[in-house]
Parts: C-alpha cells; structure tokens; sequence
C-alpha cells in the first residue's frame, strides 16, 4: 500500500529504506490523494452492497456513515488532487480493487465487518505515511481525520465481531 504514495515526481525527503517502496522513494501528496480517493470508492461500494441484503441494524447505520462520510471526503479530495496536477490513475486504480477472497465461508454482515477492518488499516497505513511525509497542511489535517474515524470504526467493528463471537 505505501508504495503507492512514493513516486519520481516533485515529492519531498524520501522516507527510511524500509518503506522505500517507490521508484525513487520520494513520497507524493498526489499519489496518497489519488489512492485515497479510490480506497474510499471501494469503501463506498462495499457499503452500497451490503445495504442491499443485511437486516443488521448496527450494519446498516455503519454502511450509511460510512458512505455519507467517504463520499464527502472524495470530493474533498478530487478538489485538492485537482490543484496538484490532476489524478494519478496508477494510485486511484490500484486502491479500486478489494480482493474478497479471503471472507469467503462467513456470512455476509461478519465478511463486509472483516473487510471494512482490514481495508480501513489500510486506510491507516496511507495516511500515516502522509502525516510522515507530506508538508501540505491540508493533507496533515486529512490524513489526521482519517486516522482517528477510522480507528475509531475499526474498534466498534472488533467490538461488533467479540459480540458475535459470544465473547
């Protein structure tokens, strides 16, 4: 996933070797901005989904949130990446797919929570790196909101799994 925010473009200080993922290890504000543009559509589209056929209150309101939430975002996001040059379709692109794989076997509201989990610490991961890396005060600000909504879902849905879990 950081690799994904280092690119060859005007970036700033690259970041340690071992998050050197990048062709010249230089972070990118455009790059994280693409990315999280099409990591949130990805959030969107699973939540869409899953409106569509679970009877679980507590899903159906984080499904909501989540695409009232990540659809204001987006468009925060296309305005900022706009005045950066535009998308980085490599990064939006690459953050569209979610390989679901490896939810099959569970039911569908225990599959959207695991993978909601593991896609918002991915969201995390992103974000770190442009607290880390960017000098762009807006993109700090953003990359800090994502973090801390983000996190916060992340407990209610392990909260949610212990509880189906009947722990």
């Amino acid at each position: 996933v950081l690799s994904l925010f280092f690119s060859t473009g005007a970036g700033h200080t690259a970041p340690p070797a071992s998050m050197n993922h990048g062709h010249a290890g230089q972070y990118s504000d455009r790059a994280f901005l693409s990315g999280m543009i099409g990591h949130h559509q990805g959030a969107v589209d699973m939540s869409t989904k899953i409106l569509a056929s679970t009877k679980d209150a507590q899903i159906k309101d984080w499904a909501k949130d989540i695409i009232e939430a990540q659809n204001k975002e987006i468009k925060q996001m296309q305005t900022m990446v706009g005045g950066m040059g535009g998308l980085d379709k490599g990064a939006h692109d690459a953050m569209l797919r979610m390989d679901m794989s490896a939810y099959e076997g569970k039911d569908s509201d225990s599959a959207f929570v695991a993978a909601m989990f593991d896609h918002h610490k991915d969201a995390l991961d992103m974000s770190i790196s442009a607290l880390m890396y960017s000098y762009n005060r807006e993109v700090i600000k953003l990359a800090e909101d994502i973090i801390k909504n983000q996190a916060d879902e992340m407990a209610e849905f392990r909260f949610w799994s212990l509880k189906k879990a009947g722990k």
